[in-house]
């Protein structure tokens, strides 16, 4: 396997061999890569300076301070040089960018459009055809609108926009990336709906997995209720007992779970829009994280993808489940290609849990 390494401009600077790679693709977020390559003077000198990493088509972008050069003697005495390097996939680039909003304007606004479209309009007016042309990143650009997902509305002020875009995908279900259009030589920014490949359905080509189809190595089976919300209680606008409050959910009693968030709008539509939203972010998650055997029964890639719904079966846990692809992480070693895919949304972490809480902290300064 290999890694070609290109400049800002896109041009080709050299080629890297990896001993090891560890590429992991995330549905809604960026993911990230560790890479392992014998020392060289050419090879140092190559990752010593600004670039970006191809694999396939996908763009990796080095973490600042991350390039460790080691060099270790073993027991024969022999003196073994490595190049270490991690960092994170080119849907990063949307955090180095944040939603300024219009002169004469409070918020980016847009209204009454899908949400492929709405995510596509932030990344075009803070990225690629920005009102300070100083802020464009040059060969981005942003692929055909298929017009996916739901009439919504949104604004943003001085949020990143590649966290709040992720939030977004994820609230609708949508994979979002930035890649390399090789024939074109530029990076293009797109939307994606993934396909359907579960049983549940006969339109497209099914893809089973299970302990009896030989396509699974190992399996588990996580279910979590961490930050569980069913009802959303809403902040819109004005202060104290003048603001606006929409309540969205039904559930009573027992089973009811309550999350403030908070908005700006005075629009009831806008409000049980962000109350949707929430309950969607917070939602109980069920996943089963596996090891795949890339067979030609279901071969990554060619047959399922991230960010395609498949049918899981755990005979172990008596679980049959139709699941989007929301990870897949690339092990590429002395024994080639190894898949770890997480099935379902993963369970928030502990970073996660903290981001709520300073939500939640952030959005009750303004009751």
């Amino acid at each position: 396997m290999e890694l070609k390494i290109l400049n800002s401009d896109l041009k080709l600077q050299g080629v890297l061999t990896p001993t090891s790679l560890v590429w992991s693709r995330k549905m809604y977020e960026p993911g990230e890569f560790k890479l392992e390559i014998p020392y060289s003077e050419k090879n140092f000198q190559l990752l010593d300076s600004e670039m970006l990493l191809v694999h396939g088509i996908n763009i990796g972008i080095p973490d600042p301070g991350t390039l460790k050069a080691t060099e270790k003697a073993d027991d024969s005495g022999t003196v073994k040089d490595t190049i270490k390097l991690s960092g994170v996939t080119g849907l990063d680039m949307l955090n180095w960018r944040v939603a300024i909003p219009p002169s004469g304007s409070a918020y980016d606004t847009i209204s009454s459009s899908p949400v492929e479209t709405v995510m596509k309009h932030y990344v075009d007016s803070h990225l690629i055809n920005p009102t300070n042309t100083d802020r464009a990143l040059s060969n981005l650009i942003i692929g055909t609108d298929k017009v996916l997902g739901d009439s919504i509305n949104y604004y943003m002020r001085y949020e990143k926009i590649g966290e709040e875009l992720s939030n977004i995908a994820q609230s609708y279900g949508l994979r979002h990336d930035i890649y390399l259009d090789t024939t074109n030589k530029t990076l293009v920014y797109d939307v994606f709906e993934g396909t359907d490949h579960s049983a549940e359905q006969s339109e497209n080509n099914r893809v089973i997995f299970s302990r009896k189809l030989e396509n699974i190595l190992e399996q588990g089976y996580t279910k979590s209720s961490k930050n569980y919300a069913n009802h959303a209680i809403v902040g819109g606008s004005g202060t104290g007992t003048s603001r606006i409050i929409q309540e969205v959910g039904t559930e009573t009693g027992f089973n009811r779970r309550e999350v403030f968030v908070s908005d700006s709008s005075s629009s009831l539509e806008d409000l049980t829009q962000t109350g949707n939203e929430a309950i969607e972010k917070y939602k109980k998650t069920e996943s089963i994280p596996a090891k795949i055997f890339n067979k030609k029964n279901a071969e990554y890639g060619v047959d399922w993808d991230l960010g395609d719904k498949v049918t899981v079966i755990s005979e172990k846990y008596g679980k049959t489940l139709h699941l989007r692809v929301t990870e897949v992480t690339e092990n590429y070693g002395s024994k080639g290609l190894e898949l770890d895919v997480t099935f379902g949304d993963p369970i928030p972490t502990i970073l996660d849990a903290l981001k709520s809480k300073f939500q939640e902290y952030e959005s009750l300064k303004n009751v």
